[in-house]
């Protein structure tokens, strides 16, 4: 097994990155997750992740979430497919380079 891949460094001194890593791995795991994120990236103060709604009846069931790192908030767009959602996270970066999967991505700075 490979070691994870770091796409999103957040610094754990500051309240509100530790409190974004941990609202993130509450949404995203336990016995009935929120989400299942795809993807992330982070610019400046913002982390975007591209997730799919676990306990959602809506068509729509995948997202682009943007989570602010300089306040508390979160906002996102709804996407019908899993790959437009990470198509638009992509996007946000270079358009010739694709997200990279989400898996163990969230890391703390030293």
């Amino acid at each position: 097994m490979s070691p994870p891949c770091i796409v999103a460094v957040l610094d754990m001194s500051r309240d509100i990155e530790r409190e974004t890593q941990a609202f993130l791995t509450r949404a995203c795991s336990g016995r009935r997750p929120l989400w299942r994120l795809l993807r992330l990236y982070r610019r400046e103060s913002t982390l975007f992740a591209a997730v799919e709604w676990r306990r959602s009846v809506a068509v729509e069931r995948f997202s682009l979430v943007e989570i602010a790192l300089d306040q508390c908030a979160l906002k996102w767009r709804d996407y019908l497919t899993a790959a437009d959602a990470c198509a638009a996270l992509a996007a946000l970066d270079d358009p010739q380079r694709p997200a990279v999967p989400a898996a163990l991505a969230v890391a703390a700075a030293s």
